[in-house]
């Protein structure tokens, strides 16, 4: 599996494995898509509350019918997705400013949960890793407007 340094394809932008700006969602996928990537995006203007999130992410990443709607279960799912997911994954969570203004911690859990899976399975391809034939890339994108989302990114 090639590496694809996505700081290089998009000037401007900062971050190992997870990445917050303010970038075009529609123009990112493309982007990413064309670098070999396989995107999952998840939009917060649609989440209300928790059960909206779980909803959203069940359909998303494919999770089981008896998926629990409760973080139990998302770990278990989201582990069970890792081990499954294509070698080059995307994740976009677009609005996720309209995410934090309703449900801040969710979007919290739910990234914090993304990002250590992310690092978790760029390990398992290091060398000395254990795991070499499972190397995968994860990159997690959080988008919004705003403060703290970084507006100099051009796609």
């Amino acid at each position: 599996m090639e590496f694809i340094d996505v700081t290089r394809i998009l000037p401007g932008l900062k971050g190992i494995v997870l990445h917050v700006a303010n970038i075009d969602a529609n123009a990112l996928t493309d982007l990413l898509t064309k670098h070999g990537f396989d995107v999952y995006v998840l939009d917060g203007s649609l989440m209300l509350d928790e059960r909206a999130f779980f909803e959203q992410a069940k359909d998303l990443f494919g999770f089981p019918d008896y998926f629990g709607y409760g973080w139990a279960s998302w770990d278990d799912s989201m582990g069970d997705f890792a081990q499954l997911s294509p070698s080059k994954v995307a994740i976009i969570w677009k609005d996720a400013d309209k995410t934090f203004a309703t449900i801040p911690h969710t979007l919290l859990q739910a990234v914090s949960d993304m990002y250590g899976i992310a690092f978790r399975v760029a390990l398992m391809g290091r060398p000395g890793g254990g795991q070499e034939h499972l190397a995968k890339q994860w990159e997690l994108f959080i988008l919004g407007s705003g403060p703290g989302f970084s507006a100099d990114i051009n796609i």
